[in-house]
């Protein structure tokens, strides 16, 4: 008569409860007989000795009395795990570790996938009225500037406190990237839900979605975006952009829109060296002129009719690369008057359609502010 084949005894030194009846095979009955087979022993209360806890979601959340217990006993000496570790232990006939079974790390999985869950339903509501921030990001240009800029305005006796504008310009995370700008608009401090403004109903190239970035920088501000780190605006009823500073990357700037390097220089009634700023030149540089160019053939890739991209060895360049470009040339070149007057016919720019004017969320209307569209480089050029 052959002999009774032996359990492995994959549970010695594990002294098991239940928190709350499991239903269906698993009685009280066959986990005593599982686990006595096994070299395990199944107690109906939790006490000192006890080493496992099997335990629900649901029971575990509810915090009765046999979980605060187990709780009480510490992680270290008492695990609170799930069903599935006694069922995967006797199924693989092997005590399967605990750390992967333990509730508080599946309630934290569960709770990370709540949350990203609802991040995505989040994305497609803003992405109705904004930017889907789970398929964008903030666009950084080769300086690694980032395009979110905030413009605040303080004009007392129109009533207008605290009024804060946040400037996006995004960039998808998928390749080939499209790009979208959008803003925030928030009406007085510590408020808490913005009014969003979304010129654009589809993301598009870099070149259209850069341009109504600085077309409604320039509206708010009365301030040219490239000429912001030397102008400043002293209308109250205008928005104020404060650039960084502490050595912080300010963004690409053409070279008429820099400031001279200070020097220094003798005050010669008092005898003393002051620091003079160098103003800068209000005619556009000949790195200006370059940059103009560059955004002209930008203009004229397609026909001349609608914004296409510059080419590179026949491969269109990326946005990062045309600026690249652009800073490369910016550079002062002497040339003769009468070249500098030529290169700065420069061909018109396809300015923002009407039919994608609106209102702003302070009130006023987007649409085409003087020269509207064309990049200030042709501005400052064409003038």
């Amino acid at each position: 008569m052959p002999q009774k084949r032996s359990e492995k005894q994959i549970f010695q030194d594990v002294k098991l409860a239940v928190a709350a009846p499991l239903g269906g095979q698993w009685t009280d009955t066959n986990i005593t007989r599982w686990l006595t087979r096994r070299g395990g022993v199944y107690t109906a209360e939790v006490t000192e000795e006890t080493t496992h806890l099997i335990c629900t979601v649901e029971e575990y959340k509810t915090k009765g009395v046999k979980v605060k217990q187990a709780a009480k006993l510490g992680a270290s000496k008492c695990k609170i795990v799930t069903l599935d570790w006694l069922e995967d232990s006797l199924f693989k006939d092997r005590k399967q570790p605990a750390k992967n079974y333990l509730l508080n790390a599946v309630l934290k999985n569960e709770r990370a996938k709540e949350a990203q869950e609802a991040k995505v339903v989040k994305g497609h509501e803003l992405a109705e009225r904004f930017v889907n921030t789970n398929l964008y990001h903030i666009y950084a240009d080769a300086t690694n500037f980032f395009y979110e800029i905030t413009l605040t305005r303080d004009d007392t006796e129109a009533g207008w406190q605290g009024q804060k504008y946040i400037l996006y310009l995004f960039e998808s995370n998928a390749k080939p990237h499209l790009y979208q700008f959008a803003a925030k608009f928030y009406q007085k401090p510590r408020d808490t839900q913005p009014k969003f403004f979304r010129p654009g109903e589809t993301p598009s190239t870099f070149w259209p979605e850069y341009v109504r970035f600085k077309s409604f920088f320039q509206k708010k501000t009365g301030i040219d975006w490239d000429e912001r780190l030397v102008q400043i605006s002293l209308d109250e009823s205008l928005f104020q952009y404060k650039a960084p500073v502490g050595g912080k990357p300010v963004g690409y700037v053409p070279e008429s829109g820099r400031r001279k390097p200070s020097t220094l220089m003798k005050d010669a009634r008092r005898g003393e060296e002051v620091k003079v700023e160098v103003e800068v030149k209000p005619e556009p540089g000949e790195g200006d002129i370059q940059f103009a160019r560059l955004i002209e053939r930008t203009v004229q890739a397609e026909g001349g009719d609608e914004l296409g991209e510059e080419k590179k060895d026949g491969q269109p360049l990326t946005n990062d690369q045309t600026l690249a470009v652009a800073m490369e040339v910016d550079a002062p070149i002497q040339e003769e008057k009468s070249k500098v007057e030529a290169a700065t016919e420069i061909a018109g720019y396809e300015p923002i359609p009407d039919s994608d004017v609106k209102a702003d969320p302070d009130g006023s209307e987007q649409g085409e502010v003087k020269q509207d569209g064309m990049p200030p480089a042709q501005i400052s050029a064409a003038q």
